[in-house]
């Protein structure tokens, strides 16, 4: 688990905590410039206007502009007007500025025409910007038309000591509304793909540490899976050459001694043919090789000559019944569409598996239904807790996978067995007896007469 944490870790939390740190912090940077080329565009505008009006103002007033005096022209005293800040102790000793730079009642409409008649003819200033002229103290002396009740970004532009140190103040008509929600779908689409990697990083490393963890749970199922198949494998290798070597020295006696020798060793043959034929088949499956050849059986017939298999009597002895139709006529057979030898395999996988849980008997039961054939193999034994009532189908698994268990197997039967039911279009599931046990029912497609499935 600790290890697992790690990797989670590694895999997921530090690389998307990473991407979605440098996503917040170009997405940031994105909006600041933005708002920056939008700042620097109304300073450029509010530069070409401030131009144009201190132009004007000088004709009127001559003296200063914002560039200093025109070139050759002396610029009077020689010295700057001084800066007072806020907090200057000689504020009220400020002196007044000269007659022809104070701001009047008629240099305040003076300054308002001139703005009218640059409003009237500006179009390279554009209609989404708007400015407004303001005096020292805050009070507007000339705005636009279309200056905005809430203005967004303000640019602010001195006019010089000429206009009575008046401000021109430049903002957008819609007082940054369609600005603001460029820069919002601008930094709202960034967001959205920072998520989207962020997303595909974390669930790449979810399947990533997925597989990790499926890969590790196919590796320890293998090796068990090896281990129980050396176990299984040995076992009838031993009790085979075991009996063999009693035979080849002469300690078993001829007749019924010699005769229960080689049945054993044929038993264990047979049982030894079954679980390679089991291994092969499952690699067949695996690999998709496995080729089913169709045809209508009978599986009432088929049911029927059961307890006389050479092969189900040495599993299951006099312990095997069957019920032939049952829930319908006894008289009409039930034919299924199905593969010989896939349903003679599916058959005995379950019968020798109720054979391995079961003392008591076994029932095999054949039945039509909702248009298809079924076929149920119950037994008497412990059942299968519902935890693992479909795990069972999984390859590998064993309701008890230790060495040392009862019954013996690999853990192969039943999911070859479900494969092979698919493998016909049918399906095979388990299901509690109610009255305790195990059952198994394997539902293939009907077969009529003309060839087609049957209906109910």
């Amino acid at each position: 688990m600790a290890r697992e944490l790690r990797m989670f870790l590694l895999a997921i939390v530090l690389p998307a905590v990473f991407v979605a740190a440098g996503g917040a912090w170009m997405l940031y940077g994105t909006w600041q410039r933005m708002w920056d080329d939008e700042r620097e565009e109304l300073q450029l505008q509010a530069e070409f206007l401030a131009d144009a009006i201190e132009g004007r103002i000088h004709e009127l007033y001559g003296g200063l502009g914002r560039h200093g005096p025109p070139p050759g022209k002396p610029q009077g005293s020689g010295k700057p007007p001084p800066r007072v800040g806020v907090n200057d102790r000689n504020a009220d000793r400020r002196p007044p500025p000269p007659p022809e730079h104070r701001l009047t009642d008629e240099k305040r409409k003076k300054i308002a025409s001139i703005c009218t008649a640059i409003c009237k003819r500006r179009p390279a200033f554009g209609s989404a910007t708007a400015f407004a002229v303001v005096d020292p103290d805050g009070g507007i002396i000339f705005t636009t038309l279309d200056w905005p009740h809430i203005p967004g970004t303000v640019v602010e532009c001195s006019l010089g000591p000429e206009s009575g140190d008046c401000s021109l103040c430049t903002t957008r008509a819609d007082g940054g509304a369609a600005m603001r929600a460029r820069a919002i779908g601008v930094v709202a689409l960034g967001g959205c793909l920072v998520l989207l990697l962020v997303a595909a990083l974390v669930s790449a490393g979810i399947v990533f540490i997925r597989d990790i963890r499926r890969e590790r749970s196919d590796a320890r199922a293998k090796a068990d899976f090896l281990d129980t198949v050396s176990h299984e494998l040995r076992t009838p290798i031993a009790g085979m050459r075991l009996n063999a070597e009693l035979i080849a020295e002469g300690r078993v006696a001829d007749g019924e001694p010699c005769r229960n020798a080689a049945s054993s060793i044929l038993s264990e043959a047979d049982r030894l043919n079954r679980m390679v034929g089991q291994m092969l088949d499952f690699a067949r499956l695996v690999k998709n090789r496995r080729r089913f050849s169709i045809s209508p059986i009978n599986l009432t017939d088929f049911v029927s000559r059961l307890p006389h298999d050479q092969v189900v009597s040495a599993l299951a002895g006099d312990r095997l019944s069957t019920v032939l139709s049952s829930g319908s006529d006894a008289a009409e057979p039930v034919i299924a569409l199905a593969d010989a030898d896939a349903l003679r395999e599916i058959v005995l996988n379950l019968v020798e598996n109720a054979c391995k849980y079961s003392q008591g008997m076994i029932e095999v039961t054949v039945y039509s239904a909702c248009g298809s054939a079924f076929m149920s193999v119950i037994d008497s034994g412990p059942g299968i807790a519902p935890e693992n009532a479909e795990r069972v189908f999984e390859r590998f698994f064993r309701v008890d996978d230790s060495l040392t268990a009862k019954t013996g197997g690999c853990g192969l039967g039943l999911p070859i067995s479900r494969a092979l039911a698919y493998g016909m279009d049918g399906n095979l599931k388990y299901s509690p007896h109610p009255g305790g046990g195990s059952e198994f029912i394997l539902e293939l497609p009907m077969y009529a007469e003309d060839g087609k499935e049957g209906e109910s």
